[in-house]
């Protein structure tokens, strides 16, 4: 009744899932045949909406029902329902909500179209978004070609920059207190979970060396809760209560 395509290559999902729709459709030939829902994992976002306009999809005649879906974009919807960017620490609504997402590879570019996708607050304010990460040119060129509207939907800042250099211990937005009433989120989502991790504990000693912890939360990538999450737990690496929250997704 159900299948799932997860091997690693977006090639091999494709090609399995070309394979699967065969199979099936040769088997119901004469016959009523079973219903098969036939899930697709695919990393790529362009052919993932290539191959949404296949005729496999158009067909609503077949008793297969696919469906493509990422990873990526999964976690970001999860992280921003468990962490909704318009609430501040005391559980009220902040008047502007602010994202911060250093990292823009394709985890970190789910989790700012999410914020955008879902970023419509009753007060009518629109999304602060700022990008940080090294070579970052190519990487916004693609994400405003994609989303030619970004601009209407959100006030966006794109900051090449290096996370161990002294340009990002500079940040200004890292550095200066946020306008009152905004909530800081930060999402780090570089490859490494130790940089991931590093990178939390100077943002959080940066915020909060001018007072800015309580309206600050820092999410980090991490791959389980056995390996640079469990950091949090030692003694001295845990945030005090005057430190903005540092919490492993």
């Amino acid at each position: 009744a159900y299948v799932l395509m997860l091997c690693e290559k977006d090639d091999d999902n494709i090609r399995g899932a070309m394979e699967v729709f065969r199979i099936h459709e040769d088997a119901a030939r004469g016959g009523h045949a079973r219903p098969l829902e036939l899930g697709v994992h695919i990393h790529d976002d362009a052919l993932r909406e290539r191959f949404m306009e296949h005729k496999i999809f158009r067909n609503q005649e077949d008793a297969v029902e696919v469906k493509v879906f990422s990873a990526p974009d999964t976690v970001a919807r999860l992280l921003l329902r468990k962490h909704p960017l318009e609430v501040d620490a005391a559980g009220g609504q902040a008047e502007r909500a602010h994202l911060l997402v250093v990292g823009f590879d394709g985890l970190g570019q789910a989790i700012a179209r999410e914020a955008l996708f879902t970023s419509h607050y009753a007060n009518l304010q629109k999304l602060k978004l700022t990008v940080v990460d090294r070579g970052l040119k190519e990487g916004e060129a693609l994400f405003r070609y994609r989303y030619p509207g970004l601009e209407h939907v959100c006030e966006v800042t794109f900051q090449e920059c290096e996370v161990n250099s002294a340009n990002f211990d500079q940040l200004e937005i890292l550095n200066q207190q946020p306008p009152k009433g905004e909530k800081l989120t930060v999402a780090l989502c570089l490859g490494d979970d130790m940089l991931n991790f590093s990178t939390a504990l100077k943002i959080s000693s940066l915020v909060k060396s001018h007072d800015a912890g309580d309206s600050v939360k820092i999410l980090f990538k991490a791959h389980d809760n056995r390996g640079v999450a469990r950091l949090l737990y030692i003694p001295g690496n845990a945030p005090s209560s005057q430190s903005p929250p540092i919490i492993p997704f």
